[in-house]
């Protein structure tokens, strides 16, 4: 932590992020984070990099295909669907969430809401215009997932093994 401390120096410069400028640091911390163990920061940093997004308007982004999917196979309400998928990101970052006292994380829940954020991210023609979705740490977390998460990307009969 001190050798990171010493690159940081004292200045009064002022920088001006866009919206999308502001998603894509926070994505990109949500990576770093995840590779470091740092679940629950990062939940809340993606979280936040999906919400600063507006919704794609013509598609649907990762958490609304989730809520929908999910409603229509189990045949619940699809704003029960979406507390559930929030319910983690909530409780990281509000005092006046279900006052459990510790929570559980793992690693699936950081890459679940990284890949949430970087879906609403990449349906952004702003984004795509300025190349956002594709900084080095997205780069890093696709291959990434894409070598440990073989199984997501895989086809699945209703057993759960790959068809």
């Amino acid at each position: 932590m001190k050798q990171l401390a010493s690159l940081c120096t004292r200045t009064d410069e002022l920088v001006i992020f866009s919206k999308f400028e502001v998603a894509k640091h926070q994505l990109d911390a949500a990576i770093y984070n995840l590779f470091l163990g740092n679940w629950p920061a990062s939940i809340t940093l993606a979280g936040a990099a999906e919400e600063v997004l507006p919704r794609p308007v013509d598609k649907d982004d990762l958490f609304a295909f989730l809520k929908k999917r999910v409603a229509l196979d189990e045949s619940i309400d699809a704003k029960a669907v979406g507390a559930a998928l929030n319910e983690l990101r909530n409780w990281s970052k509000h005092f006046d969430t279900p006052a459990k006292t510790d929570q559980q994380y793992s690693q699936i829940d950081a890459v679940s809401m990284i890949l949430r954020a970087h879906s609403r991210l990449y349906f952004q023609e702003t984004a795509a215009e300025h190349n956002y979705y594709s900084t080095t740490a997205q780069e890093v977390f696709v291959d990434w997932f894409k070598a440990n998460y073989r199984d997501w990307l895989e086809p699945q009969d209703h057993d759960g093994k790959a068809a």
